[in-house]
């Protein structure tokens, strides 16, 4: 990976990212191809204070890393909170979104577009097998 920050440079892309008319990588807004040089937080937005995501987001970006890979939430075998104890559904049903749960989603979406960050947010369902 240093080998690879010391080549490609972490320049904002025109957004949104997208794919090519192959498939194979991504395109900025332009249709210019992007390197999306990226590494993963999956908690990012539930397990960490806006300050604490501000200070991820700022290393990443000084270290030359303009991607982030992190899921909105996740469901199944984890305790279903997030740091400040809100669960992402109300009632635990997808359909009605706990507004006070996807406030810090939103918070900690704009710090990556304050530090030029691009994010793939995920969303995970995980089905537990029980014995």
């Amino acid at each position: 990976m240093i080998l690879a920050v010391a080549f490609f440079s972490a320049v904002a892309a025109p957004g949104p990212l997208g794919v090519s008319h192959t498939g194979r990588y991504f395109v900025d807004a332009n249709g210019g191809p992007f390197y999306f040089l990226a590494d993963t937080q999956w908690e990012l937005f539930r397990r960490y204070s806006l300050s604490e995501a501000k200070l991820i987001l700022e290393n990443r970006k000084a270290q030359g890393i303009h991607g982030r890979h992190g899921h909105a939430h996740r469901r199944g075998g984890w305790n279903g909170h997030e740091r400040c104890g809100q669960h992402p559904w109300l009632g635990d049903d997808p359909a009605t979104p706990n507004p006070a749960y996807f406030t810090n989603v939103d918070a900690v979406v704009k710090l990556a577009l304050t530090n030029e960050i691009q994010l793939l947010i995920g969303s995970t369902t995980r089905l537990m097998e029980t014995e």
